[in-house]
């Protein structure tokens, strides 16, 4: 199966070719380590609250995808994957940016990650029983 590709800002990752009028993709990522073969699916894109990183859930992989934001040119640099529970599908940034809730579709469960303010690394701070197929998170100020 053909991996998957991130396209994101249509000004900053897109490019107008003047000669037919047509926009035109500047880079393609993938949300994959290289090497991984089997069968993917990307569920969801959330973004920083200061625009600094990107994740993406990877269904099939078990992971999300974090990349960091050039806030110059829009450029997207891979961060890797974190490991999440099976089949990741509802995740959210908080409000803050530092933390992000994923829900493992197949594992029934919801795991707390803590967002490196520096470096956009996920580390994984609790995971709890919420119930069968967890589909959607949502956080929002109180």
């Amino acid at each position: 199966m053909a991996q998957r590709k991130l396209r994101l800002h249509w000004r900053k990752n897109f490019g107008l070719d003047r000669s037919d009028g047509r926009l035109r993709f500047r880079e393609k990522l993938t949300t994959l380590p290289d090497g991984f073969a089997s069968g993917n699916s990307n569920a969801r894109i959330e973004m920083t609250p200061n625009g600094r990183f990107i994740y993406v859930a990877n269904r099939g992989h078990d992971s999300l995808a974090g990349f960091a934001v050039d806030q110059r040119s829009g450029r997207l640099s891979s961060l890797g994957q974190t490991k999440t529970e099976p089949t990741p599908r509802g995740f959210a940034v908080d409000p803050s940016g530092r933390c992000l809730l994923a829900a493992g579709e197949a594992s029934g469960k919801l795991t707390l990650f803590q967002i490196d303010e520096t470096t956009g690394k996920l580390s994984r701070r609790a995971t709890h029983d919420v119930g069968s197929r967890p589909w959607w998170v949502l956080m929002t100020h109180h």
